[in-house]
C-alpha cells in the first residue's frame, strides 16, 4: 500500500505499469517488466518522470515554482528542482499507475526507448524543451473516458 510521505519525503512518484496486452510474446512482456523495474527500483534523471504520476505537497510545489509551461519534459525538470530541495530523494511509493503502450506499439519498443533516451540526455545537455518537442512529435490528447 502506499505511504504519506513523511516530513522529509516531500515529493513521491508511484509504481509504473504498462498496460501490456496478454497476448504480447514472452520477450516484449520481458521489456515492459525491465521498463518497469528500472522506473521503480531506482530514482534519478532517468528514472521518475510524469508517467508515473507525482504526488507533491503543496509546500513544495510552491518552492520548486510549479511545474514549467513547457512542451516537453516539464515533469522532469520539476523533478530535478523538488531533489534539489529535499537532498535529492523522490519516494517511490508502491501503489500502481498504468501507462499506455500506445507510443511503444507506434514507434517500436526498443525504438521508442531509445528516442526517449536520446531526447531526455540532450534536454540535460541544455537542449530547449521547444526543439525537443519538435524532435518529439506529435501528441494527441486523450480520448474522453479512456483513462
Amino acid at each position: 500500500s502506499a505511504r504519506a510521505c513523511s516530513n522529509t519525503d516531500d515529493v513521491a512518484t508511484f509504481r509504473i505499469a504498462f498496460n501490456i496486452p496478454e497476448d504480447a510474446s514472452f520477450w516484449r512482456k520481458a521489456f515492459f517488466w525491465v521498463c518497469e523495474g528500472w522506473c521503480f527500483n531506482w530514482d534519478g534523471l532517468y528514472h521518475s518522470f510524469g508517467d508515473q504520476g507525482i504526488a507533491v505537497r503543496p509546500s513544495t510545489l510552491d518552492r520548486a515554482g510549479g511545474f514549467p509551461r513547457w512542451p516537453l519534459f516539464e515533469d522532469v525538470e520539476f523533478l530535478r528542482r523538488v531533489r534539489n530541495l529535499s537532498g535529492g530523494r523522490v519516494l517511490k511509493l508502491d501503489s500502481t499507475v498504468t501507462t499506455s503502450i500506445r507510443r511503444f506499439d507506434l514507434h517500436g519498443d526498443l525504438n521508442y526507448a531509445a528516442r526517449c533516451w536520446v531526447l531526455i540526455t540532450l534536454f540535460f545537455f541544455g537542449a530547449s524543451p521547444e526543439w525537443l518537442s519538435a524532435l518529439y512529435g506529435p501528441r494527441r490528447e486523450p480520448k474522453k473516458g479512456n483513462y
